[in-house]
């Protein structure tokens, strides 16, 4: 039985769920959404918001977002989380901070002195998504130490992590040819398998996810010198670097790992055929694997005159048949969850239109992550919005502990809302006023995308509105619940 009064109903909607779409709406009531119904059966409401017809989906939880590799901690939760307020993006998931000797002015680098225990950080990078941000945030950690390692229990219990990246290509044994490709990455540390092994065992014991990314950097190295050796300099050349049995055979060796220890394994960006096909035989082996994958897997063309090197990134984007196979995955579950891969960074500091060989890697997408679901999923290939809304919210939320308080259109859920306009057409500019703080170009400028959000809602309190920011931040800190997995 709906309550008899409310903050906010929003009605004449098309309410969008992962098992299905309801025409009615929502009542807010303070944070909390307390009814879900047809209209005729919503309480009545200090204001009201009428649709008109629009569709409303769960707030998108964007649990792959790079921040301080550029710019304080601080100041990256500041710029990303405005644009996770204009992407419809509710929920901003920081994953895998390789380092914790934080200050507000501190920009990330991986040093020796770096790899300290994160009781040393966590506090204060809790602190500080929960005053600088537009959205709610959620943390993971990437395990580099020993040390690390052993205090996940302690992590989980804290501060509320049930997420733990592993960087299983980048042990030291590469540290010469990170070093020479990205200093800052050449990591400083001895780690090894046995460090893994100890961080699945906690991972298992407190019933948590381990992040992989699947990438064999050593193999990586012999095959860069032979890429070069070519002359190319193109994004396709980038992916010869990497092929998708690089990527597989990461996952069959630690989707093992997983099975011995129990571990839920969470495999981030699968970008090719191959990655999925050694998902689907290591889940038939009893391995327990959630696989993510990103929007510019699904859609950018390596082979296309643009984007070109401004998409470099690891591990590379892939050929047309893994394009297509993800997509597949994404129609038939195999692939459950949607990440951005978000890395802020300027033209200048990163981009070589002529050369993939050099600059950073890494751009911005939480903003688009909408409309390119829409346009390429739903319009191109049919895919359901139950389904979009499921991979983009609902299926981040139940991985990593946040459902449903998070990523559900329920009474008792935060009313996390995204009202999307799936009529409204806009053009991808490279610098639109709107985009980012910290980054100046896009990878998908030019492109004409349909399906765009005009409202977000955060824990009942508009962030954006007509394409708009509202107000300033007011976004908490959100611990994962621990003991999902077990």
């Amino acid at each position: 039985m709906a309550s008899r009064s409310a903050d906010t109903i929003i009605k004449n909607a098309k309410v969008v769920k992962s098992e299905g779409i309801l025409n009615g709406g929502v009542a807010v009531e303070g944070e909390k959404i307390v009814a879900v119904a047809e209209d005729q059966y919503l309480p009545e409401g200090r204001e009201v918001i009428d649709l008109g017809g629009k569709y409303l989906f769960p707030g998108l939880i964007d649990h792959h977002i790079h921040l301080g590799g550029r710019c304080s901690f601080a100041a990256g939760v500041r710029a990303e989380s405005k644009a996770a307020a204009l992407g419809g993006v509710t929920t901003l998931g920081v994953n895998g901070a390789k380092c914790m000797k934080l200050s507000r002015n501190f920009i990330y680098e991986t040093l020796p002195e770096h790899m300290v225990s994160f009781h040393k950080g966590l506090p204060e990078a809790i602190e500080i998504a929960g005053t600088d941000s537009m959205v709610d945030v959620s943390l993971s950690v990437a395990i580099m130490t020993d040390e690390q390692a052993r205090e996940i229990p302690e992590y989980a219990e804290r501060y509320g992590i049930s997420a733990y990246k592993f960087y299983v290509g980048l042990q030291s044994s590469v540290t010469p040819y990170m070093e020479r490709t990205r200093p800052k990455w050449g990591m400083p540390v001895r780690w090894d398998d046995g460090t893994d092994f100890i961080g699945f065992e906690n991972v298992a014991r407190i019933g948590g996810l381990a992040m992989i990314h699947a990438e064999n950097f050593q193999i990586v190295r012999v095959l860069e010198e032979r890429a070069k050796a070519t002359g190319r300099k193109d994004l396709a050349a980038w992916a010869m670097r990497s092929p998708g049995w690089v990527e597989a055979s990461d996952i069959a060796r630690y989707a093992h790992l997983a099975r011995v220890t129990g571990t839920t394994l969470f495999v981030v960006h699968a970008s090719s055929k191959e990655g999925l096909e050694e998902i689907r035989a290591a889940r038939s082996r009893g391995a327990k694997i959630v696989t993510e994958t990103t929007p510019h897997h699904l859609i950018i063309d390596p082979e296309a005159p643009f984007p070109g090197p401004r998409a470099r990134i690891n591990p590379p984007i892939k050929e047309a048949e893994s394009r297509e196979a993800l997509w597949r995955g994404v129609r038939d579950g195999t692939v459950e969850c949607i990440g951005s891969d978000h890395v802020p960074g300027t033209q200048t500091e990163q981009i070589f239109d002529d050369d993939v060989w050099r600059g950073e890697q890494g751009f911005v997408s939480t903003q688009v992550i909408v409309p390119l679901m829409i346009t390429e999923g739903y319009y191109k290939r049919g895919i359901p919005l139950e389904r979009i809304a499921a991979a983009c919210s609902t299926n981040t939320a139940k991985c990593f502990g946040l459902y449903p308080r998070k990523g559900a259109i329920e009474v008792g859920s935060d009313a996390d809302l995204v009202v999307v306009d799936m009529e409204k057409k806009m053009v991808v500019e490279e610098k639109d006023p709107n985009w980012s703080d910290s980054s100046n170009y896009s990878i998908y400028q030019g492109r004409e995308l349909q399906g765009w959000p005009i409202l977000t809602m955060v824990r009942g309190r508009v962030v954006m509105k007509d394409r708009q920011l509202v107000g300033g931040p007011s976004g908490k800190y959100i611990p994962q619940r621990v003991g999902v997995h077990k």
